[in-house]
C-alpha cells in the first residue's frame, strides 16, 4: 500500500515529467523514470533508482521500467558518439539476466562495439553490463539502425511552456489524460488492487489456453517523440506478458527481441505462447501485433524455475 509520502512523490514526479516532455529530446517515459547519466572512462553510464513509482508486486523494479531502462542505456552510447544522426531505430536486443533481484539502484555501463560494414543501412552495435548492489544483474547487446536527420519524423508532441516544475494552465488534453491516469493508478495502489506501475502503464495480462495476452494502448504516455510505441516499453510488455503466462514461480533469465516495424496504431495486442515448459526451464514466444495481425515486435524469452525457500537456504 502506498503511503501519503509515496503518493505525493509520485504525483510530483508525473508533473515534472509532463513539463519536461514539452522540450525536444527524451520522451515522457524517460522523464518519468528520471534516469541519471554520467560518463566514466569515456563510457556512458545510466542509472535507475527503484521507488514506489516503479515497484511491482514482487518488490522489484517492474518489467516496463526495466525494459525502458535497458533500451535507453543501450541507445545512449550510440547517440553520444554519433551526434550527427537524427534518430535511432532499435533493430534487436539480446538480454541475459543472472537472477539477482532487480532492486535498489541499477547502473548500466555501455561499450560501443562499432559501426556495421557493407550494409545498405548504417547500424551501430553496443553492449551494456548492469550492476546492482549484489553484483551483475544482467548483460545486453543491441543493434540500432542509424537514421539521417533527413529521415527523422517531426515530433508530434506539443511544444508549450518551460520545464520549471510548475504546472501551467495551458496543458494539453494529452497531458491532462496522463495526470488523470496517474491519479487513478494511485487510487488503485492505495486500495491494494494492483501496484501503481501496473495500473499506470495499463499492463494487465490475462490467461489464455496458449499462455497469456493483453491489449495495450499506444498513447502519449508510452509513445516516443514521433508517436511510435517506445521500444523499451515493447520489451517490458513482452516480459510482463511472458511472466504472466508461466506464473510467479518462474524467473525471467533472458530474451532475444526483434523489432520489425514501428507501432503506430492506437492500441496493440501482446500475446505470449508457451513453447516449452520443462521441470526447471521454459521458453515463451511473445508477439506484439497491430490490426490484421501486423507484426511489429517478437521476443523469445527463457525462464527458469525459482529455487524454493528451503533449497535457497
Amino acid at each position: 500500500m502506498l503511503s501519503d509520502d509515496d503518493c505525493s512523490s509520485i504525483e510530483a514526479r508525473v508533473r515534472r515529467a509532463v513539463i519536461a516532455d514539452r522540450q525536444p529530446g527524451l520522451h515522457l517515459l524517460g522523464h518519468f523514470l528520471d534516469f541519471q547519466y554520467e560518463r566514466r572512462h569515456n563510457r556512458a553510464c545510466i542509472a535507475i533508482q527503484q521507488g514506489p513509482h516503479c515497484t511491482d508486486e514482487n518488490g522489484e523494479i517492474d518489467a516496463i521500467s526495466f525494459g525502458v531502462f535497458v533500451d535507453i542505456a543501450l541507445a545512449t552510447s550510440v547517440r553520444s558518439l554519433l551526434k550527427h544522426y537524427g534518430r535511432l531505430a532499435t533493430s534487436n536486443i539480446y538480454l541475459q539476466l543472472s537472477g539477482i533481484p532487480l532492486t535498489g539502484k541499477l547502473t548500466a555501463t555501455s561499450n560501443f562495439v562499432g559501426l556495421s560494414q557493407n550494409l545498405a543501412a548504417k547500424r551501430g552495435s553496443v553492449q551494456i553490463s548492469i550492476e546492482g548492489a549484489d553484483g551483475c544483474v544482467g548483460l545486453a547487446i543491441a543493434s540500432f539502425v542509424l537514421l539521417s536527420s533527413a529521415a527523422t519524423t517531426k515530433s508530434v508532441r506539443p511544444a508549450l511552456g518551460k520545464p520549471d516544475g510548475a504546472m501551467p494552465k495551458d496543458h494539453s488534453r494529452q497531458e491532462l489524460l496522463v495526470l488523470d491516469r496517474a491519479e487513478h493508478a494511485i487510487s488503485e495502489a492505495r486500495a491494494k488492487e494492483r501496484p501503481f506501475c501496473r495500473a499506470f502503464w495499463g499492463v494487465t495480462p490475462r490467461p489464455t489456453p496458449e499462455g497469456a495476452a493483453m491489449t495495450v494502448e499506444n498513447d502519449y504516455l508510452v509513445a516516443n517523440k514521433v508517436g511510435h510505441l517506445q521500444g523499451g516499453f515493447q520489451l517490458g510488455a513482452a516480459s510482463a506478458c511472458a511472466a504472466a503466462a508461466l506464473g510467479s514461480e518462474w524467473l525471467h533469465t533472458g530474451s532475444h527481441a526483434s523489432y520489425m516495424r514501428p507501432g503506430v496504431e492506437p492500441a496493440v495486442n501482446v500475446a505470449s505462447t508457451i513453447v516449452y515448459k520443462g521441470n526447471t526451464s521454459a521458453v515463451v514466444l511473445t508477439k506484439i501485433t497491430e490490426s490484421e495481425s501486423r507484426l511489429i515486435f517478437q521476443a523469445t524469452s527463457t525462464h527458469a524455475l525459482r529455487a524454493s525457500l528451503d533449497s535457497a537456504q
